[in-house]
């Protein structure tokens, strides 16, 4: 089976995968302080193997940053 953590914002996200160490991340582009490639750089700092789906990228710059962080 699979377990699902949710989070409203990169404050919640970052202390929830240090402790639940997830396989997968979807992060949202846009959030409340924390964009998500910031979010993806740092959790990646720690797990850097876990795959990331990212959405609401509808710039094609912001797009191009996006698979130039790494998101799958």
């Amino acid at each position: 089976g699979f377990r699902v953590h949710t989070a409203a914002s990169a404050e919640e996200a970052l202390p929830q995968a240090r402790d639940h160490r997830p396989d997968v991340m979807l992060i949202d582009y846009k959030l409340p302080s924390m964009n998500g490639l910031d979010l993806l750089r740092a959790v990646r700092s720690w797990l850097p193997n876990m795959a990331a789906i990212m959405r609401g990228v509808v710039r094609r710059m912001d797009f191009l940053s996006v698979v130039g962080v790494g998101f799958d």
